[in-house]
């Protein structure tokens, strides 16, 4: 059990300790919304690094609690216990890249382990009920 709790808080040390609202969004027509869908294994499983945590405030995301926050690794939330750094923030970062400036990008994390596509559509209709 010590063993266990001992990687945990190393493979944890550098998650974010807050989160950060986002107060201000200049159109929600400028938003492109990625659905990022799948298994459990979507969530990441990598270790996060600390420049993975630094936001974007131009990459969003929904919390724990269904608010609009700056998005940073781990997206997933999920399951706590096993996340990590997963391919939504890579993905973003890149894509800001090729992408107007005035575009927001809008990760919505919906894989759940274990659970049917019927689950994972309640969420996502849930999700976009308080963005839109």
């Amino acid at each position: 059990m010590q063993q266990l709790k001992k990687r945990t808080e190393e493979r944890t040390k550098n998650f974010p300790n807050k989160q950060e609202k986002v107060t201000f969004m200049s159109s929600r027509s400028k938003v492109w919304v990625f659905v990022m869908a799948g298994q459990y294994n979507m969530e990441g499983r990598g270790f996060v690094e600390p420049q993975d945590t630094v936001p974007s405030s131009r990459i969003l995301t929904l919390n724990i609690k269904n608010e609009l926050v700056y998005a940073k690794e781990p997206i997933y939330f999920s399951t706590p216990s096993y996340s990590g750094l997963d391919c939504g923030m890579s993905f973003a970062n890149e894509l800001l890249a090729n992408i107007p400036k005035d575009i927001h990008i809008l990760l919505l994390p919906t894989a759940v382990g274990d659970s049917s596509r019927l689950i994972t559509m309640q969420f996502l209709h849930a999700h976009l009920k308080v963005i839109f």
